[in-house]
């Protein structure tokens, strides 16, 4: 279900722009000339072809210009390389061989190393069933000899590694099998030595899995295995190639599935090395996926009763180790992409992101000394820049919302429930274990680093015997307290055996927690839209049940008079509240899917309304929003449906022109309005599941709009919300989509359950303005600074002019000089508004300062 916008916060900015002198509009002139285009308003990780889709990457600088380089393996056999340009891009990807059929597989693998000792960075290829390794020696230009076959020692193998286990200054191979593994040392004017096998004390049905370090701190490189029944071994080098083994261990306790994936690091921050082991599973209704960190005494042995682990997605191809917040971190190919963020002491802080499910490398790809994540796609690979210390510029995905083990999300709401102006969601979960289902609603909190926090939780008064279906939370303050609650109406579940529908409203705190429900009533709806209707300051009701419009209003404690059906069109699907006519009474339009149009209904004032009106608006018309398109004060519509986005210009009396529709394309199933550019111009965007994408209208302040501007998304999205979840005064976007990345071996539908993603608006920025004197007289020069501050991770300084103006009169227009301007005047004794205007640039947005009060004396 799509976004329910608050109309106020836009009114307020419609009357700004009604205000502004004709100084203040040649500013705003300027500012849309200058503003962040469209194109880049949200993350889009490009797809930088590999000449296929990779299943097997690694990363090295293969042409000696400092700058980090991709070779790839792809899925149709060909080997090459993206020659990387420092700026988290790459040349043109070239063919370095086509290789035989079959070559390319998830059992391949792919390393980088200087083998013989050349300076030059080469490449090894093992493909099943691994008892010969293909060697392509590099040039040290970004091209390759031909490759050399050599045998590894192994009559097969599943898993190969490189480093340097004689400290000669050439990089090494190891390659595992079920129980042994081989090294392969490097030579000068060559490939390789004669293998060294070792037979561990493990055995795994398939292969070994293995990680390198110096786990004893002797300054020779060490061996950590796991086999696919649950013990590690540890095998301790002498600096020649031949390894000490230690006894294989277990966990204390073990977890519950067995484990892929290992590595060495010092995760616990005390200069010991540390080993990570990857449980992932492939039957997520009964187990989960875990990473767990054994502490190492730094002499090769390790603290088996002290296992931290934290939870990952429950399936991954690679876990790899990256410095990416300034500790050592953990980071899994899945999808979503996942990243746990280490304090410093192995405490891990999970968060993931809306790309991924394709190998992945660690790098500095764009050049700034910081680790980037290099993700395999469909054609080629993505890049993930971290701009900031675990910042990521990648969407942000949330699943498993509520924290616990099997529990997702449905359905959401956005406001600012706890007032710190950063943009909260409301989120209707289900708990499903083993076919049993529990209903939770939970409150994730907006917060500064681009990341949402888990805050309090409503309830539901329902316990389904199985599935249930919920509407859009609804949120005002039903109670007349000043804080905002949420309804929820819940419809279609089974309890006792028993069908019912129900509705209950949870009391909020102003915190974001809800301690306190009203009684579950047994009111049938799918569709609940809040608002206060008859100016009584208690939010009452409008409800739609698909085929019935109600209006019930409420009396502060959570239950509501009884309801006042009124007419409206054919299978009512949406319903929202806004003020049409400009008398300050709420009014509705109910979306009529079954009609192809929408019913205004004018409200008195007094809970009741007048009849309906109706518009034609689309085809199966599922939603619609409401703004000031043109600019000229009156309210504008705008409906989604699958004829694409239509638009109806408002006549200020709550009538509406004919409607204008603009392609999308494709049926379009959500819709929100927003002035993404901080402009004043109102743009709609619209999600298009059949594409699995959403699309911005940019609006052009005269009631049309441009052609859609398209952003891909990683799953078909279900529902969208907008909001500023970063307080950076830009509008962001959150989805709801089916989730990809569950493997349902069960049948029960486990993978159809939805996933968050949230695409944060670029160029967001903050913009505080400040005097040098806090009471000057009408003799004194006074300055005033206006800084530019970027939200964080957005990358570059802000340019462009700030206008400064005291009321309605401009003080002057001042370049910008590292994100800051000032000027300095004089100013008559009284009281002075003083406020600073930014333009915007091609990467930021316009934004205005907080008024800032100066009383000077005479």
């Amino acid at each position: 279900m799509p976004l329910r916008p608050y109309l106020a916060k836009n009114l307020n900015s419609y009357l700004r722009i009604l205000r502004l002198s004709a100084a203040g509009l040649v500013a705003l002139m300027f500012a849309l000339s200058s503003h962040a285009t469209t194109a880049n308003q949200f993350f889009q990780l490009n797809v930088h072809s590999t000449g296929g889709t990779p299943v097997k990457i690694v990363t090295a600088d293969f042409n000696h210009d400092g700058k980090a380089d991709i070779v790839a393996l792809n899925s149709n056999n060909v080997l090459s390389i993206l020659l990387g340009t420092g700026s988290s891009s790459f040349a043109v990807s070239k063919t370095i061989a086509t290789l035989p059929a079959n070559t390319a597989s998830l059992a391949a693998r792919l390393v980088a190393g200087d083998f013989n000792g050349d300076g030059h960075q080469d490449v090894a290829l093992m493909a099943s069933p691994g008892n010969l390794v293909k060697v392509f020696l590099g040039h040290g230009d970004g091209t390759f000899a031909a490759p050399v076959t050599i045998a590894d020692g192994l009559p097969s193998a599943g898993d190969m590694l490189t480093g340097d286990f004689n400290g000669d200054d050439k990089a090494d191979l190891v390659v595992a099998n079920g129980t042994s593994i081989s090294v392969l040392l490097g030579k000068s004017g060559g490939t390789f030595q004669t293998p060294i096998v070792t037979k561990t004390g493990l055995s795994s049905p398939t292969s070994l899995v293995l990680a390198v370090g110096d786990v004893n701190r002797d300054s020779h490189l060490d061996i950590a295995a796991n086999d696919t029944n649950g013990e590690t071994q540890v095998l301790l080098g002498t600096g020649t190639g031949h390894f000490t083994l230690k006894s294989a261990f277990s966990f204390n306790p073990p977890p519950e599935n067995l484990p892929t994936t290992i590595a060495i690091a010092d995760f616990t921050g005390d200069g010991k090395p540390d080993i990570a082991v990857g449980f992932p599973t492939d039957y997520p209704i009964w187990y989960i996926g875990q990473a767990c960190i054994i502490p190492g005494y730094g002499d090769g042995t390790f603290n088996q009763n002290t296992v931290t682990c934290a939870r990952t997605p429950y399936t991954f191809g690679e876990m790899h180790v990256g410095n990416l917040n300034g500790k050592q971190d953990l980071v899994f190919s899945s999808d979503p992409m996942m990243v746990q963020f280490n304090n410093g002491s192995g405490v891990m802080t999970s968060s993931s992101y809306g790309v991924g499910g394709g190998p992945m490398v660690v790098g500095d790809f764009s050049g700034d000394g910081r680790q980037d994540i290099a993700v395999g796609a469909v054609g080629g690979v993505q890049v993930v820049v971290n701009s900031a210390p675990g910042v990521l510029r990648a969407p942000l995905a949330m699943y498993d919302v509520a924290g616990g083990t099997f529990t997702e999300s449905m359905i959401m709401n956005t406001t600012d429930f706890n007032g710190d102006g950063y943009a909260d969601l409301a989120v209707i979960d289900f708990f499903d274990e083993h076919g049993s289902y529990l209903s939770s609603g939970d409150v994730l909190l907006g917060g500064s680093k681009n990341l949402l926090t888990r805050g309090g939780n409503f309830g539901f008064g329902i316990s389904p015997d199985y599935s249930y279906s919920a509407a859009t939370p609804a949120i005002g303050d039903f109670n007349h307290d000043g804080k905002l609650d949420i309804a929820i109406a819940t419809f279609n579940f089974t309890q006792g055996g028993n069908s019912g529908s129900g509705l209950q409203v949870s009391f909020g705190d102003g915190k974001g927690n809800f301690p306190t429900s009203g009684p579950l009533l047994d009111t049938n709806s799918n569709y609940i839209a809040a608002g206060d209707y008859n100016g009584d300051g208690k939010a009452d009701l409008a409800s739609l049940d698909g085929s019935t419009f109600e209006i019930l209003i409420g009396k502060g404690d959570g239950t509501f008079a009884s309801p006042v059906t009124y007419a409206v069109g054919l299978n009512p699907v949406f319903v929202l509240q806004a003020d049409l006519n400009g008398d300050g009474k709420k009014d509705i339009i109910v979306v009529n899917q079954g009609g192809n149009d929408v019913s205004v209904l004018l409200g008195k004032g007094d809970g009741t309304f007048l009849p309906q009106k109706t518009y034609a608006a689309g085809t199966a018309p599922v939603a619609v929003v409401t703004g000031d398109f043109n600019r000229d004060g009156k309210i504008d519509m705008a409906v989604a449906s699958s004829a694409g986005i239509s638009v109806l210009l408002g006549n200020g009396n709550g009538t509406f022109q004919a409607e204008k529709t603009y392609s999308a394309g494709g049926a379009v199933t959500g819709i929100a309005e927003s002035a993404l550019h901080q402009d004043g111009l109102v743009d709609l965007i619209g999600i298009v599941p059949a594409s699995q994408r959403f699309v911005v209208l940019p609006g052009t302040g005269s009631g049309t709009f441009g052609s859609a501007v398209v952003f891909p998304l990683d799953r078909a999205p279900t529902q969208m919300v907008a909001g500023d979840f970063n307080h950076d005064g830009a509008t962001d976007l959150a989805f709801l989509g089916n989730a990809s990345d569950r493997a349902d071996t069960t049948g029960n539908g486990f993978n159809n359950v939805g996933s968050l993603v949230i695409f944060y608006n670029q160029g967001g920025d903050h913009l505080t303005l400040t005097s040098n004197l806090s009471k000057p007289t009408a003799t004194q020069s006074v300055t005033f600074t206006a800084h530019v501050i970027p939200s964080i991770g957005e990358i570059g300084t802000p340019s462009g002019v700030v206008t400064f103006k005291n009321g309605s009169a401009t003080l002057g227009t001042v370049s910008m000089s590292g994100g800051a301007a000032s000027i300095t005047t004089k100013l008559t004794a009284g009281t002075h508004q003083i406020v600073a205007s930014y333009g915007g640039n091609s990467s930021f947005n316009p934004n205005h300062s907080v008024t800032l009060t100066i009383v000077v004396t005479p």
